[in-house]
C-alpha cells in the first residue's frame, strides 16, 4: 500500500511540475510554458536553486526592456511617435 501512495504522490507531482506550473506561470507572464521551463532549465544549470527562482522574472524584464527599445528604435524614424508608455 505504501509503494502505490508513493507512485501516486510522485505522478501528481511531476504532472504538476511540468505541465500545471508552465501553463498557470507561462499565464500569468504571457510566455509559452516551454518558454518558461526553458528558462528554468537554464537558470537551474547556471546557479542552481536561485537561477531556477529568478529565471522566469529576468526573462521577463529583459523582454520587456528589448521590447522598448525596439519599439524605440523602429519609432525613431517614423514622423509621429509609435510608442505609448500610458
Amino acid at each position: 500500500m505504501g509503494l502505490k501512495v508513493i507512485f501516486v504522490l510522485s505522478l501528481v507531482k511531476l504532472i504538476d511540475d511540468f505541465f500545471v506550473n508552465p501553463v498557470v506561470v507561462g499565464k500569468s507572464v504571457e510566455l509559452h510554458p516551454v518558454v518558461v521551463l526553458i528558462c528554468i532549465l537554464v537558470g537551474s544549470m547556471m546557479m542552481g536553486v536561485f537561477g531556477m527562482l529568478i529565471a522566469v522574472p529576468l526573462f521577463c524584464a529583459l523582454k520587456a526592456t528589448f521590447k522598448v527599445l525596439h519599439d524605440g528604435i523602429i519609432g525613431y524614424s517614423s514622423p509621429e511617435p509609435s510608442v505609448k508608455y500610458f
